[in-house]
Order: structure tokens, then sequence, then C-alpha cells
């Protein structure tokens, strides 16, 4: 083969080779292609959700609200005063005389001395009721002391170790009950413009007993 023949032959050779070359090429890169989406979309289909050790998924499920708690009913009126409540205070003298005045008032009888707690209801326009009440830790030794009460007292039995009952009827009726135990001294005084004295004495016997009783 002349060198002209073998130079044509080559170029001829060379030609179709470059286009299989080209050609394998770009199949190659086709099928990269292909391959490289189809694992992404497999990888897209597959990819499990996040979930629990319980194969629960860890999605928030929605929660219901718990209903708000209702407000407390208020209590009975129960307050009293030394023993006394307002219901039973009303049940005895047939009026609701309010709330009660709470304080303490000095005692002096015969040089003796001694503080008592004091509860007060009504007025004297109406009708006043006056409960004083002292433990023997405010009397000196400790000792009770129990006075007769008035200008001529009445005693009075069935409550207490000792008890006296003084009625008056100067600028309105008034009337006061003291009662005594060894631990305790107990004074009930009750004012109205008018009133009767067995009503008053009973009235102030029970109240004398709601009082030892607290």
């Amino acid at each position: 083969m002349t060198g002209a023949a073998a130079s044509d032959w080559l170029v001829q050779w060379r030609e179709p080779m470059k286009r299989t070359l080209v050609f394998l090429v770009l199949i190659g890169v086709a099928l990269t292609g292909c391959s490289a989406g189809a694992g992404s979309e497999k990888s897209a289909q597959t990819k499990p959700s996040a979930a629990s050790d319980d194969g629960k998924s860890d999605e928030t499920e929605p929660v219901e609200a718990e209903p708000a708690d209702e407000p407390a009913a208020e209590p009975a009126k129960t307050d009293g005063c030394l023993g006394i409540s307002p219901d039973a205070l009303t049940q005895l003298v047939g009026s609701d005389l309010g709330e009660a005045q709470k304080g303490s008032t000095n005692v002096t009888v015969n040089e003796i001395k001694w503080t008592a707690d004091r509860c007060e209801w009504g007025d004297r326009d109406t009708l006043e009721v006056i409960v004083s009440s002292a433990d023997k830790a405010a009397f000196p030794d400790s000792a009770v002391f129990c006075e007769l009460s008035g200008l001529d007292p009445e005693p009075v039995s069935g409550i207490g170790e000792a008890a006296s009952w003084d009625f008056m009827e100067i600028n309105g009726a008034s009337g006061k009950l003291v009662v005594c135990t060894q631990d305790r001294w107990v004074s009930i005084r009750m004012r109205a413009p008018t009133a009767d004295t067995a009503a008053f004495r009973d009235q102030s016997i029970e109240l004398a007993r709601l009082a030892l009783a607290a």
C-alpha cells in the first residue's frame, strides 16, 4: 500500500471511530443521569418518617384543652363571736342584729381587775346584746371571781357553778346575767327601749350556754 493510500484509509477509519466514541459517551451520560434520578426518587419514596420506639409517628397529636376550674362555692356563713353565731343569735332574739363588733373590756369588781373579750350586736334604740368572757388566766392568781350582778341580784340555777340575774327599767330595759365556772367568767347584757324580764332572762341564759361551750 502506497503512502497516499494508507493516509486515505486512516482518515476513513478514524471518522467512524470518532462517531462511535461520541455515541458511546452520550449513552454513558444518559445512563448515569437516569441512574442518579432513579436513586433520588427511590430515596425520596423510601425515606421513613421519624417515629418513636413504639412505632407511632412523632407528629404532635392535638390535645384537648382541660376544662377551666369552676370557682369554689362560698362557704356558708358560720363565723361567730365568743361561740355565738349570727344564726343562733337571730333565732334567740327574733331579729337580725348584724355583724358583731369585737373587742375587749376592762372589768373591776371590789378592786379585783381583769380583762375580758367582748362582742356587741345591735344598738339601744332597738336591741343591744353584749357578751363578755374571760378564762381563769385573766384573773389574779388564776382564780375566777364571780360577783353578784346589780343592786338586787336573783340567783340562777341550772347553769355554771354560780350565776345571778338582775333586771332594771331605768331609761329603758336592761338585764344582766353573770355566770361562772372554775375556768370561765361570762357576762350577758341585754338592753332595749322596753322588754319583758322573763324573755330577757331566758335569752341571756341560752347565750351564756353558748359562750361557756366555746
